[in-house]
């Protein structure tokens, strides 16, 4: 199964496989396969025992044959030896490699695949195919509310991709809450499941400079066990805001309404179903 992303970087478009597919899709499409995802693969201490290979030695030995095949180039990243493919997986970007642009700019938080919906009148969103309650999504009715009548972006992270992300404005954390769960794919082959309401996910009220009071929630997904945050009260447009390890993820963004006015190829984009590539640090909109 394949999904269709439009890269700006490139001006394409392009199909992409999802990663470990053939696994996937015994495990969501067939019968004995739904057996083993309920009982094992689901659970975060499966992500756990499967995360110990990659966290030998030995597994750095394939850092070239992954960066190979995903086209990473590797110059763009923190010039030291990785201990491990786990290792590797949270690198982080060299300095200077994903510029914060000045101005009055939403950024995104990471390099991703991102769309954008309207969050309506009674907190209600649409995302893949599903409907969500943000009071499902956050468990918080007070704070699901605020949100009404806003706009939600949700930014799929793939395995090439870095998995460390940031703030997209300068400002403080209001409140924190971690929700546990599963750990289905984020991925197209989960298809009818509503894994942003399953799955373990972690979410911070923040009060920002330019955008007023914004949610950014990570959600970790199989064989992504760890959100890590860094434990901030005020934060800068940019700085790291923590980082997953392991895997595919996704983060969604919450904003106000009026908060911002997002780029019209994204917004275009998203509305014939289309993800769009973005950078780390890249332009997706304006401040409203």
């Amino acid at each position: 199964m394949t999904v269709r992303v439009f890269d700006r970087a490139t001006g394409e478009y392009r199909e992409e496989r999802q990663y470990g597919a053939a696994g996937l899709r015994f495990l969501y499409r067939t019968r004995l396969g739904r057996g083993l995802l309920s009982r094992t693969a689901l659970r975060p201490w499966f992500s756990t025992v499967n995360a110990l290979t990659r966290r030998t030695p030995w597994s750095a030995g394939g850092i070239p044959r992954f960066a190979a095949a995903y086209g990473i180039d590797l110059g763009e990243f923190e010039d030291r030896r990785y201990r491990s493919f786990a290792d590797f997986f949270t690198r982080a970007f060299r300095e200077g490699a994903r510029p914060v642009p000045a101005g009055d700019v939403l950024i995104s938080p990471a390099e991703s695949r991102v769309t954008c919906v309207r969050i309506d009148p009674e907190a209600r969103v649409g995302i893949k195919g599903h409907d969500y309650r943000l009071a499902e999504l956050l468990r918080d009715d007070a704070t699901a509310r605020r949100f009404a009548g806003g706009q939600c972006l949700v930014f799929r992270l793939t395995v090439d991709d870095c998995h460390r992300y940031s703030y997209v404005d300068d400002g403080v954390t209001v409140a924190t809450r971690r929700i546990p769960g599963v750990l289905h794919t984020v991925g197209p082959l989960a298809g009818g499941v509503a894994v942003h309401r399953e799955n373990t996910r972690v979410w911070q009220l923040l009060r920002t400079e330019h955008l007023g009071e914004l949610v950014q929630m990570e959600v970790g997904a199989m064989l992504v066990g760890h959100i890590h945050n860094h434990p901030r009260d005020a934060f800068s447009r940019g700085e790291e805001k923590g980082y997953f390890a392991l895997g595919g993820s996704t983060i969604v963004l919450l904003l106000g309404p009026g908060a911002a006015e997002l780029d019209e190829d994204l917004v275009e984009h998203s509305r014939r179903g289309v993800e769009v590539r973005v950078r780390l640090h890249e332009r997706i909109g304006t401040h409203g």
